[in-house]
């Protein structure tokens, strides 16, 4: 039997990151990559995704935290990066000596059981596919270095190995720390298959020498589930005539100087505009879209946050750990409109024909698919939002409605004819 991994590490509890597991097994599947698919894990022996039919493996590189039993983890103190500094000095020695012949031996025995498991995985496997998503990008900071490194590690592995890796959509850049551009350099070009999901990525590739085809996200082909949803049905009835408005928010680590400060500004906006909501008609329901255990990936602490500025019975809170990402994507097909942080909520949502605003961050994933579906108008970068924005975008949204909705007609239409084209592109890279 064949077999196949999807890099990197993926976390069962982000509904994008598991939607984009599915779809990349799915695509490859499609383009005739039948076999058995594993998929790397974020977290010590975490559970099978046997309900989709793959094996999940443990992480050879894993995250230089994993050991620290403090969660709260939302700002970078000195102690913190000292921690995860010595830590990650140790995995990059020992990992690196993995990638080299004469030295994997030696390297191997300090790896554990379930490592030694991984990595023959990689010995024998026909095949590595990198997940869409959006995961090299820096900003300036010297730790960025070791965060490529840690991110392109298994396909650094991989390519090692002789293994063909084939990229799918994803989204790249900026590359603003010092030796980024070099490590990426190093590897993407050596993949048999390099592609982007936005523009404004294949273009910051196209300036370091570096080609990639657009294709859209994964995700956007997603099927979404047809079972009932009796807890959102609940919520509906508690709205009653007011039309349903999603917002998913995440903590998020702010750049420059007094990120507190800019965290409360974020989490200020998006209260007052749950009041708006509520005051003009509409219903404002929280959702917890990611569920993690570090803050500064919990969306439970921010959607707390934000209640803590809100009156009681002016809005609802969905959280649901046994829901699915395609549940999820037939959850946000139901509201009126949705205000997303989390992308993977404005990607469902706008492939069911549902109006956005989108909250962006991390690199270019939200500025560049919203800019080539042409609605780079709803795209409000989080370093800069504010409830005045928000409100000004929603409000066009309503003066603009049919206009807006036949641009997300087309955008489907258009996506999946892009989707078939990728899978001919895939095939025939086989």
């Amino acid at each position: 039997m064949n077999r196949f991994i999807i890099l990197p590490g993926s976390d069962e509890g982000n509904r994008g990151d598991q939607a984009l597991v599915i779809q990349t097994k799915r695509t490859a599947e499609e383009a005739g990559f039948t076999g058995e698919y594993s998929v790397l894990s974020v977290k010590h022996n975490e559970a099978d995704k046997s309900a989709f039919g793959i094996k999940t493996i443990d992480s050879i590189l894993e995250h230089p935290g994993r050991n620290i039993k403090n969660k709260d983890n939302l700002v970078y103190t000195v102690p913190l990066i000292l921690k995860w500094g010595f830590i990650a000095a140790f995995d990059f020695i020992n990992t690196g000596m993995l990638l080299h012949r004469l030295t994997r031996l030696l390297a191997k025995c300090f790896l554990s059981k379930s490592k030694k498991r991984t990595l023959k995985e990689f010995k024998n496997c026909d095949a590595c596919f990198v997940k869409g998503g959006g995961f090299l990008h820096s900003y300036g900071s010297y730790a960025d270095i070791y965060r490529i490194y840690f991110f392109l590690y298994h396909i650094r592995l991989a390519l090692k190995l002789k293994k063909p890796v084939y990229v799918m959509p994803n989204s790249f850049g900026p590359f603003s720390a010092p030796g980024v551009k070099r490590q990426i350099k190093s590897v993407l070009p050596k993949c048999k298959m390099l592609t982007a999901r936005e523009s404004i990525s294949a273009n910051m590739l196209a300036k370091i020498d570096i080609h990639a085809d657009v294709y859209p996200d994964l995700a956007f082909s997603l099927e979404k589930s047809s079972r009932p949803l009796p807890e959102f049905d609940a919520i509906l009835k508690i709205a009653g005539e007011r039309k349903p408005v999603a917002i998913t928010a995440r903590p998020y680590r702010f750049t420059g100087g007094n990120i507190e400060k800019q965290y409360e500004r974020y989490v200020d906006s998006l209260a007052e505009t749950c009041k708006w909501l509520y005051e003009n008609g509409f219903y404002p329901v929280l959702i917890e879209h990611v569920i993690a255990e570090n803050l500064n990936e919990s969306d439970m602490k921010c959607i707390n946050d934000i209640r803590a500025r809100l009156n009681d019975g002016e809005y609802s809170v969905f959280s649901n750990s046994g829901y699915d990402c395609m549940d999820f994507k037939q959850l946000y097909s139901r509201f009126y409109a949705v205000i997303g942080t989390r992308f993977h909520s404005v990607i469902f949502s706008l492939a069911e024909g549902v109006p956005c605003v989108a909250v962006t961050y991390g690199g270019n994933k939200g500025q560049g698919i919203m800019l080539d579906n042409g609605l780079s108008a709803y795209a409000l970068d989080i370093e800069t939002v504010t409830f005045d924005k928000i409100i000004a975008a929603f409000k066009s949204i309503e003066m603009n409605s049919e206009e807006y909705r036949a641009k997300l007609e087309k955008l489907m239409e258009n996506n999946l004819a892009a989707h078939a084209e990728l899978v001919e592109r895939l095939s025939s890279n086989r």
